[in-house]
């Protein structure tokens, strides 16, 4: 027995709807590569007797060149009022910073004009430090870096807890 089979006609129709699968692939990447990128500090941070602002271990982020992002930190920090908190973020060269430092009430408490150093009052107690800025990065791909550190050195421990977060939404 021999068996036959049709050759298959590829038609107009066939084509576009291969034309359409690739640009729906094309629409999915593209919407990828705008999504937000997140960074999620999974265990408390303690520094101590210092005031020499250091990277954070977890929130940090790579970003891209010619792209404006929407930037919000979440930072659930305990220090004490003596040593107080402090906190600011290194950028790529080129890039543009603007915006503002919350408590926990959603009461501005600040505004940053550059990424530089903002103190916020130390309670003893957890405390959220909420942050939100808009940042433009030039030319030069690099990172997003929180530093922080107590705003006098004490030897008591100021801690940034874990599931504290740094969220960049690309515009």
């Amino acid at each position: 027995m021999t068996i036959v089979r049709p050759t298959p006609k590829i038609t107009a129709a066939w084509g576009d709807a291969i034309t359409n699968a690739v640009n729906d692939h094309e629409t999915r990447v593209t919407a990828l590569e705008a999504a937000p990128l997140f960074a999620l500090k999974t265990s408390d941070e303690t520094v101590n007797n210092s005031s020499a602002l250091q990277n954070d271990d977890a929130l940090f982020l790579t970003v891209a060149v010619n792209t404006t992002y929407d930037l919000e930190l979440w930072v659930l920090q305990s220090s004490g009022a003596t040593p107080n908190f402090k906190l600011d973020f290194t950028l790529p060269a080129g890039a543009t910073w603007r915006g503002g430092h919350f408590d926990c009430n959603n009461t501005q408490i600040g505004i940053m004009t550059t990424a530089a150093v903002s103190g916020v009052t130390g309670t003893g107690a957890d405390a959220y430090v909420m942050l939100k800025a808009l940042i433009s990065i030039g030319g030069t791909a690099g990172t997003v870096q929180l530093r922080w550190a107590q705003n006098t050195a004490n030897a008591s421990n100021t801690i940034v807890r874990a599931n504290s977060r740094l969220k960049l939404v690309p515009l």
